[in-house]
C-alpha cells in the first residue's frame, strides 16, 4: 500500500515538474525573439551523442554563442548549417533551437513519466485492493 502511495506521489511530482518547465517555456515563447544562427561547432559526450555549438547576433549588437543541451545521435546538425534561434531579448544568453523537440522535450517526457508512474500506482494500489477484499 505504501509503495502504491509513493508512486502515486513521484507521479504527482514528475506532473508538477512538466507543468512548471511547460509553464517557462510559454513564457520564454511570448516574449522571445527570432533570429537565424550558425552551428560553428559540435560538442561530443562519452557515449558519442553530439550537441551543437551555435553562433548568431542579438539586436544590441551582441554576438551570442551558446550551446545546444540538446544531444543526439546521429547529430540533428553539422557544422555550416543555418538554425532558426529564440532568445530572450534581455537575456540574450538564454537562446534555444527553434524546434518543438527542443523547446518541449523534458516537459513531455517528464509528463509521460508522471503518467505513467500514477497508472502503475493506480494498477499497484487496485490489485492490493483486490488482495483485501478477495
Amino acid at each position: 500500500m505504501i509503495a502504491s502511495i509513493a508512486l502515486g506521489f513521484v507521479g504527482v511530482i514528475l506532473l508538477g515538474i512538466a507543468y512548471f518547465l511547460w509553464m517557462r517555456t510559454k513564457e520564454f515563447m511570448a516574449t522571445a525573439r527570432p533570429v537565424k544562427g550558425t552551428v560553428i561547432s559540435m560538442l561530443t559526450d562519452s557515449e558519442g551523442a553530439s550537441a551543437p555549438v551555435f553562433k548568431f547576433t542579438a539586436s544590441n549588437g551582441d554576438i551570442i554563442e551558446k550551446r545546444d543541451t540538446m544531444y543526439s545521435t546521429p547529430p540533428a546538425h553539422k557544422v555550416g548549417d543555418i538554425v532558426d534561434i529564440l532568445y530572450d531579448p534581455n537575456d540574450p544568453q538564454n537562446a534555444r533551437v527553434a524546434k518543438s523537440s527542443s523547446l518541449y522535450f523534458a516537459p513531455i517526457l517528464l509528463a509521460v513519466m508522471g503518467v505513467v508512474f500514477m497508472g502503475g500506482a493506480a494498477v499497484w494500489l487496485g490489485l492490493r485492493l483486490l488482495d483485501l477484499f478477495f
